[in-house]
């Protein structure tokens, strides 16, 4: 069941892609089709989807750290090995691949009290991977949605996101 979602998920991302290239002008469709055509391969590979991979979870870890991971930061970090899968194996190679690419994650303004909360309350969060400078100045940077799709643009790997309206 895994493979097969992995297949659909890869054919949806390939397709969106193609179609949001498409809507993008012809250099960036050739440049979007490139991302999608490397990131497909990856997709369907389990070994390759599992590779950077890291299980202990958090829901807002540090973007440049390792000690946890969240669904966001492993997406981009596979992103960077499908585009370098010659130089990008490792965790510490896909963020060293993001950083220079100019990639910046969010920052999240989370006073004291509310990382308390949120650590006591909730097993899926943790902020003890963030530098304690920025840690105690209520500042949590970590790879959001946000911050992926505006790099992504900037970096010009990606256009603006289509948003697609059913109408039933």
């Amino acid at each position: 069941m895994t493979a097969f979602l992995n297949k659909t998920l890869a054919h949806l991302l390939l397709a969106a892609g193609c179609v949001a290239a498409l809507a993008a002008g012809p250099a960036r469709a050739q440049s979007e089709a490139s991302v999608a055509l490397s990131l497909l391969p990856v997709l369907q590979n389990r070994q390759q989807v599992r590779a950077l991979q890291h299980p202990p979870y958090s829901m807002v870890s540090y973007a440049w750290g390792r000690t946890y991971q969240q669904s966001n930061q492993w997406a981009l970090e596979t992103l960077a090995l499908a585009m370098e899968p010659d130089s990008v194996r490792t965790r510490d190679q896909a963020q060293a691949w993001l950083q220079f690419k100019g990639y910046q994650p969010s920052v999240l303004k989370i006073g004291a009290l509310t990382r308390l909360g949120g650590r006591m309350g909730s097993a899926n969060i943790a902020f003890d991977d963030h530098p304690g400078e920025q840690r105690f100045a209520d500042r949590i940077e970590t790879v959001t949605v946000d911050s992926v799709l505006a790099w992504l643009e900037r970096a010009r790997l990606g256009s603006k996101p289509v948003v697609f309206s059913v109408k039933y």
